[in-house]
């Protein structure tokens, strides 16, 4: 008797069961998060040019949600929390990248976020170095993650760059060459009252005597 023949004997829930388990077990694949093939640039690397096109790959493509800007996001934040980016993102299948202008040299951080293939939200970060050359020409950071479409003007952007804080020790101490004249005023307002004070002693000495 075959192992067919056997299955068949089973009770019709068994058999139910087996076919539920089978039919999950083919549709598993399909409802499978999308994983992150490849990182441009690579975490850890260094980058030296400016602007920098950050791409995202995966193996599989992302959800259509009708916007690109929706559930889609790429930025780059350095180590002050400043943020850069324009907040587009281009979608090509299974590939998502953005154009960034960075700012200066250090660390930056690249925060990314797509919409999986099964609809589920991911998210996830990775960091570079950025060494650029003498003439580079540092953007401007904005305060909170930048916004599609949106002007620098319509975004808080950073309010004091580090070039305009002199540190404490840089700050040149020029020399005052004039006196204060509220010591020798106080001085000679005590003298005063000293002299008044032994003046009235003296008199009140001589009209006991008298």
């Amino acid at each position: 008797m075959g192992p067919m023949s056997t299955i068949s004997r089973a009770p019709r829930w068994i058999a139910g069961l087996v076919g539920v388990a089978l039919a999950l077990g083919s549709a598993a694949p399909a409802l499978a998060h999308n994983v992150v093939e490849d990182r441009d640039p690579a975490a850890d690397s260094v980058v030296t040019q400016s602007p920098v096109t950050v791409s995202i790959s995966t193996n599989d493509s992302f959800l259509d949600t009708g916007d690109a800007t929706r559930g889609f996001a790429i930025v780059a934040q350095d180590g002050a929390g400043l943020y850069y980016g324009d907040g587009c993102v281009n979608i090509d299948e299974r590939t998502m990248s953005a154009t960034i202008d960075l700012g200066r040299p250090g660390t930056y951080t690249v925060l990314y976020q797509f919409v999986s293939a099964d609809g589920h939200t991911l998210q996830d970060s990775y960091t570079f170095v950025f060494e650029p050359g003498a003439d580079h020409g540092p953007a401007v950071g904005l305060v909170a993650p930048p916004v599609c479409g949106a002007t620098t003007e319509d975004l808080p952007v950073e309010e004091i760059t580090p070039e305009l804080i002199v540190p404490a020790e840089e700050i040149p101490v020029v020399a005052d060459d004039t006196v204060s004249v509220i010591p020798s005023i106080v001085g000679i307002a005590v003298l005063l009252v000293l002299l008044i004070g032994l003046g009235v002693s003296g008199l009140r000495k001589r009209q006991a005597k008298s």
